[in-house]
């Protein structure tokens, strides 16, 4: 399906829903091209590769001044913590203890309300990076605090936050049922105690976070469309729990298990096991599989898929449709393979761009761009054509007057210049009009045909007259290379006439001309970075004659830098008088 095709077939679906078939049948090509356009640019670009291209949604923004919020609450509660616990590295003296590590446990209730607010953030955002670096310089102090408080940083403390006395993840046995109530602890054990309820506590507050994040994993059928920063989130939650549980360990291995309260603690830290234990199940290879999905190195095509995608979009640019005709046409001829490739690029990274990562926001960045690089593209040509009929039955006219006054007065100098010149326009609009409108263009490529006849027996005419008035080319590169440039070009010419006498060797232009681009063969693409400059090989015809032959010189850029030479003529080709030139004018 050619672009014009597309642009038509889609304008019609959408105008088949909303006013009939019949509507759209009764629409002259002018009105369709034209309401083509309106539809272009009222197209939105596809909503899962627009949202790559934004910064925080309204959502999260909201979200992340409510974690600030939070986080100014902590950091207050902390300070106050802090305060009372006083300077020093061992337990506070007296009632100062018990008052600090209340104050430590009001200070850390934010902290489950803050982990979920940052699972639902992207982490690379520059604001979000901010706040989080605050928040685990604060969680940071509360440790410190805490294992102060509970005798953890002593030396001489039965067990260190590093090395628990049990693994966290297995049961404690449970505490010998104490009558009455439970024998009475004394002042030191309660402070034990309470130490381990501080972190049971800690750890019912993640277990419940824990829990609606296992549901949520549970039911959701599609894995890869689980938000990797909540699952991340909640492996690290695990984690913290696992440590929390091996200090409550560690302070329930030190009381009696008749202890007033013990039993009663040691089933809530089996209860707590379980939980913990139940969601690391659940949640451990859901976070293997997203880890492996968000790494960039599980796609070993990724870059060069990226450089193409960007490559393609590039190839849209409206510009050419007035600059370099030819160069549109091959746009316009691969458009539709162009878009196949896009879409099966995003297709391939689907499941990648569910997740919101950096490259994942660049690959579907380079969509975005290609979505409205290739509909401003097809815009742009659809206005081309409503012009193009007229523009070239102007440029033929043109040129059948020229080609008359040059017959009628004997200006043969016409067929040398104006008129090839003005030849060319015409069969680059005619190309253009044909790739895009085949049926549409059918016409003028019968008359360019016609043209190109009539200019033939108009030029024998005056066969005699244009071959005195040709002139040398130009000869204007002066580059260090022109010595090997020039022997590449005249052996690639004598493969094909070994005997050719080469006189002279001119280059039009001064330097090389250079186009990137891709192009497709079969199923594959591959890119062309290359050089181009043309030789005019000045060979003796006869001894009256020369002939201008034209060898095209190449850089392959993709390829080292490889030069090679092609012969822009076939031997057998039949050459027209603007060709020849004298002999005597090869100087």
């Amino acid at each position: 399906m050619g672009l014009l095709q597309y642009l038509v077939q889609s304008l019609v679906q959408c105008l088949g829903q909303c006013l009939g078939q019949c509507v759209v049948q009764r629409l002259g090509r002018s009105t369709v091209l034209t309401a083509v356009l309106g539809l272009l640019i009222a197209l939105p670009v596809s909503e899962a590769s627009a949202s790559w291209a934004a910064e925080l949604t309204a959502r999260q923004q909201q979200v992340l001044a409510d974690a600030a919020n939070y986080q100014t609450k902590f950091e207050a509660g902390m300070k106050l913590a802090l305060d009372t616990a006083g300077p020093g590295e061992g337990v506070p003296a007296g009632s100062r203890g018990k008052l600090a590590m209340s104050r430590l446990q009001s200070a850390m209730q934010p902290v489950p309300t803050l982990e979920s607010r940052f699972a639902e953030l992207p982490g690379d955002d520059p604001a979000v990076k901010e706040l989080r670096a605050r928040f685990d310089a604060t969680l940071a102090d509360a440790k410190a605090l805490e294992a102060r408080l509970t005798g953890q940083s002593q030396p001489d403390a039965p067990a260190k936050q590093e090395a628990p006395a049990q693994q966290p993840g297995k049961p404690a046995k449970p505490a010998a049922a104490a009558g009455a109530g439970g024998a009475k602890l004394d002042y030191r054990q309660e402070d034990v105690l309470k130490g381990a309820k501080f972190n049971l506590n800690q750890v019912d507050g993640y277990a419940n976070a824990l829990d609606q994040l296992v549901e949520q994993a549970n039911t959701t059928a599609d894995k890869n469309a689980l938000d990797h920063r909540k699952i991340n989130s909640g492996v690290s939650t695990i984690a913290e729990a696992q440590r929390k549980l091996g200090f409550a360990n560690d302070a329930l291995a030190k009381l009696p298990a008749d202890g007033r309260g013990v039993a009663e603690a040691a089933e809530q830290y089996n209860s707590l096991v379980a939980r913990i234990n139940a969601a690391d199940a659940a949640l451990g290879p859901v976070h293997a599989q997203l880890q492996k999905l968000i790494d960039v190195n599980s796609y070993p095509d990724f870059a060069a898929d990226r450089e193409r995608l960007a490559g393609l979009a590039q190839m849209f640019n409206g510009d050419l449709i007035q600059s370099n005709r030819p160069a549109a046409v091959e746009i316009v001829n691969t458009a539709d393979a162009a878009r196949g490739e896009r879409n099966r690029i995003m297709e391939k990274y689907a499941d990648f761009l569910k997740q919101d990562t950096e490259p994942g926001r660049q690959i579907a960045g380079s969509a975005v761009n290609f979505d409205s690089r290739y509909q401003a593209f097809a815009q742009q040509v659809g206005q081309w054509l409503q012009s193009a009929p007229a523009m070239i039955d102007g440029d033929i006219k043109q040129v059948n007057d020229m080609a008359a006054t040059a017959v009628a007065e004997q200006k043969p100098a016409f067929f040398n210049g104006g008129i090839p010149q003005q030849l060319g326009y015409v069969e680059e609009k005619v190309n253009l009009y044909n790739a895009v409108d085949p049926a549409a263009a059918r016409p003028y490529m019968e008359k360019l045909a016609a043209l190109r006849a009539d200019l033939k027996n108009q030029q024998a005419q005056l066969s005699e007259g244009i071959i005195t008035a040709n002139t040398l080319p130009p000869d204007r590169y002066t580059g260090s290379d022109r010595a090997a440039m020039e022997a590449m070009a005249i052996e690639r010419w004598k493969s094909v006439q070994p005997d050719a006498q080469v006189l002279k060797v001119c280059f039009h232009s001064d330097q090389w001309n250079r186009e990137t681009k891709w192009e497709a063969s079969n199923t594959a693409w591959y890119k062309i970075d290359r050089s181009k400059i043309q030789a005019q090989l000045i060979i003796k015809h006869d001894d009256r004659l020369a002939v201008m032959r034209p060898v095209n010189l190449w850089i392959d850029h993709v390829n080292n830098d490889k030069r090679t030479a092609t012969n822009f003529d076939d031997i057998t080709d039949e050459l027209q008088p603007n060709r020849f030139l004298l002999l005597d004018k090869v100087k």
